[in-house]
């Protein structure tokens, strides 16, 4: 009897541009919690269908699709059909993003942002696919890597984003210190009442507020946060177990489960340096 399909989820860094994560997947079973990454995200669906979430509503996304995802834009995702779906993503960290979309020299910072997260583009679609294919080639030469993402960055904002300045908007003003002491204390023990207090609001509107302007709830946010302190960690080499405890989570067990809804993939498949 031959083994039945199961998702196939990778994640490396390629060679021509290590500052950047490429994730290539093929989903039949796994369901990808609401969750944000810290990254900019640009991908495109190859095959399939994905029953796409966010906190707007929720939406079907066929082939040809592009990903255009913010720092913090919350989303899920799952197959609509048993057959699944095949995608190609990117995750670019903010700093480079902003490096290679630099306006005229001495112009004022700029803070790139999509308008929308889906995006139809049938024009970008194919150019942004097979560049993703040659960034998995071990070959591919750098210099010829980085000026297509160069060009393709620089078209995607200009045609489906903005280059104005970002800042936190009245609702998610009581909420800014929070995220950043979650982030500076990750590891350590975190209450509810800390953070309410920090914002300045009663535990109940504490957690209103905080979803309204993240998408997620204290709690989710305070998880997601761990995963990407304990992958960071992984990635430099730490052992499993004291990543999982050097980055909150009771135990690894733990930590896989909440690795595992964020990126498809267990700790475990990280790639190191």
């Amino acid at each position: 009897m031959a083994p039945k399909p199961k998702d196939d989820i990778r994640i490396i860094r390629p060679g021509a541009i290590p500052a950047i994560e490429l994730l290539t997947g093929k989903v039949l079973k796994h369901a990808y919690k609401p969750h944000a990454h810290e990254e900019y995200a640009i991908g495109v669906v190859e095959a399939g269908v994905q029953h796409y979430q966010e906190p707007g509503g929720a939406y079907t996304v066929t082939p040809g699709t592009l990903f255009t995802l913010n720092p913090g834009d919350v989303h899920a995702g799952e197959a609509r059909t048993e057959a699944g779906y095949q995608y190609r993503l990117a995750y670019l960290p903010a700093k480079l993003v902003h490096s290679y979309l630099e306006l005229e020299a001495n112009a004022p910072p700029s803070h790139p942002h999509f308008k929308q997260r889906l995006t139809k583009d049938p024009g970008l679609a194919p150019r942004l696919f097979r560049l993703f294919q040659s960034l998995n080639d071990p070959a591919t030469c750098r210099v010829k890597a980085e000026s297509e993402l160069v060009v393709l960055l620089r078209t995607l904002f200009l045609r489906h984003g903005e280059l104005t300045e970002g800042k936190c908007s009245h609702a998610a003003t009581a909420t800014c210190k929070v995220t950043e002491m979650i982030r500076e204390r990750v590891a350590e023990p975190v209450t509810l009442t800390e953070m309410a207090e920090l914002a300045g609001l009663s535990r109940y509107h504490f957690i209103r507020v905080f979803k309204k302007a993240t998408g997620l709830s204290p709690h989710a946010y305070l998880s997601q946060a761990r995963v990407f302190h304990a992958k960071a960690a992984i990635e430099a080499g730490v052992p499993l177990a004291e990543a999982a405890l050097a980055s909150g989570f009771s135990d690894q067990s733990h930590m896989t489960r909440s690795f595992k809804a964020i990126y498809g993939i267990t700790p475990g498949k990280v790639n190191k340096t």
